[in-house]
């Protein structure tokens, strides 16, 4: 069952036609959209320009901002008016909607808006996104592992060693826990902590992306790599996993199985929740900024996707100018 603020949305992509299905605790639409082509442009449009460095008085900020509406006309619009007041989005794409930055989408485009920010989807709804309604519901049923309750964060040694002591005196200061950072943080103890550790999981890594073959996604540990196959045939404890590693939410496109990637081969071997990103990463604002605030958020005792929302505001209210671009915010999802 749903809660009164949530709506669950589901995407299904026929053959020239874009299925809705939303559904709220009293409520359900569904639309259908002509998937024409330009549909598909837009899509693949707002992915390039979600992860360019735009000044924003440039061209392609005001082609990105047209983009972005379009898109939300088509995706979010049809079903909107059975969103109930301080609605939470939960969100199962289908295709290549699993690229897309959601929260990115922009809502108005008029005059007054254009002399502003845009009028971002982040600043109406807390989003979270799942593969599939079966499993969201299991895990709504009490099927996976219950919430996190102690941290432990990988701090490989590839990274540049001041990186390392600041992320580990960052998250020492939000969390008692477990912190593995230089030759410490390797595959092996990561594999260990998989099987038994049932709080938060943080892997602050560099990764790679296999689009051709996604099980040979991967991210670089102290030692050596450790690939999507090897997470796949894992039982992983842990209740939560923060991935901020470079596209680990992108991955090989499979008909009726969505996006394959190193955050999906996670989720398999049994993790509830899966924070990822959807492109290479700006340390200076998804580390340094928005997951410390997010952390916060969650020890508040607030619902992830509310706490992720919250995090992404604060740092929007303290940027300026071309920081405020989705580059810099809407990868993590």
């Amino acid at each position: 069952s749903l809660n009164d603020d949530e709506v669950f949305i589901e995407y299904f992509m026929g053959e020239k036609t874009l299925f809705t299905f939303a559904f709220t605790a009293r409520d359900h639409r569904v639309s259908r959209t002509p998937l024409a082509d330009q549909l598909t442009q837009n899509a693949k449009a707002i992915q390039l320009l979600s992860q360019r460095l735009l000044g924003p008085y440039s061209k392609a900020e005001k082609d990105f901002r047209k983009v972005a509406h379009l898109l939300y006309q088509n995706l979010i619009l049809p079903v909107e008016q059975i969103f109930p007041d301080s609605a939470s989005l939960i969100i199962i794409p289908d295709g290549w909607l699993g690229l897309l930055p959601f929260e990115a989408m922009v809502k108005d485009t008029s005059r007054k808006e254009r002399q502003k920010i845009p009028h971002f989807l982040l600043m109406e709804y807390p989003f979270a996104f799942d593969h599939s309604a079966t499993i969201f519901f299991q895990k709504r049923r009490g099927a996976f592992s219950s919430e996190p309750t102690r941290f432990l964060g990988f701090f490989p040694e590839n990274q540049d060693q001041r990186k390392i002591e600041h992320n580990l005196a960052t998250y020492q200061s939000l969390f008692r826990g477990r912190f593995l950072g230089g030759s410490k943080a390797s595959k092996k103890s990561l594999l260990e902590y998989l099987d038994k550790h049932q709080g938060v999981v943080h892997l602050s890594a560099h990764g790679r992306t296999d689009t051709s073959n996604y099980l040979l996604s991967s991210m670089y540990l102290s030692d050596e790599e450790i690939f999507a196959w090897e997470i796949f045939e894992r039982e992983i404890a842990a209740a939560h996993i923060v991935l901020p590693v470079c596209e680990s939410g992108v991955g090989e496109v499979i008909e009726s199985e969505g996006i394959m990637s190193l955050a999906r081969a996670f989720s398999y071997a049994g993790c509830p929740s899966v924070l990822t990103s959807l492109w290479k990463t700006n340390a200076s604002s998804n580390l340094n900024q928005i997951l410390p605030a997010y952390y916060e958020g969650l020890k508040q005792g607030m619902k992830k996707s509310k706490a992720l929302q919250r995090a992404k505001l604060a740092y929007l209210a303290k940027s300026k100018g071309y920081e405020q671009h989705p580059y810099f915010w809407s990868s993590l999802i």
